[in-house]
């Protein structure tokens, strides 16, 4: 006698079985659909709040026009100029680059004197 091998197979889905499925999976995507439109919509909210952030503080971060003078025996001296002069007679007598420099005014001799780099100091007449 000769065996007999039955395979099992699964039992074919019912029609409604499938479009129940069906229904299933097109719900799911649409939901996936919905989510990723809310996602590129809060990106696109994301950057625009990110550029008016950044023209904020670029707006806020200008600076302000500061001038600063000293004024002695009838003469009015800018700050910065006294600052420029003296990185000029600095650098007519040295190379290299300022890292740092102070200056200081004696306006009863009439006088810059200057450090730069915590190391060369100098003097002229203002």
């Amino acid at each position: 006698m000769a065996k007999e091998t039955t395979k099992k197979t699964a039992a074919p889905k019912s029609a409604s079985a499938i479009v129940a499925e069906v229904k299933e999976t097109a719900k799911e995507s649409k939901v996936a659909k919905e989510v990723k439109e809310k996602v590129k919509e809060t990106a696109t909210k994301v950057k625009e709040t990110a550029s008016k952030v950044k023209e904020t503080a670029s707006k806020t971060a200008k600076k302000t026009k500061e001038a600063s003078f000293v004024e002695f025996d009838g003469k009015q001296l800018s700050i910065a100029e006294i600052t420029e002069n003296a990185k000029k007679h600095w650098l007519a007598s040295n190379k290299g680059d300022i890292a740092d420099i102070k200056v200081y005014i004696n306006t009863n001799q009439s006088k810059a004197f200057y450090v730069i780099n915590n190391e060369d100091r100098g003097e002229f007449d203002i």
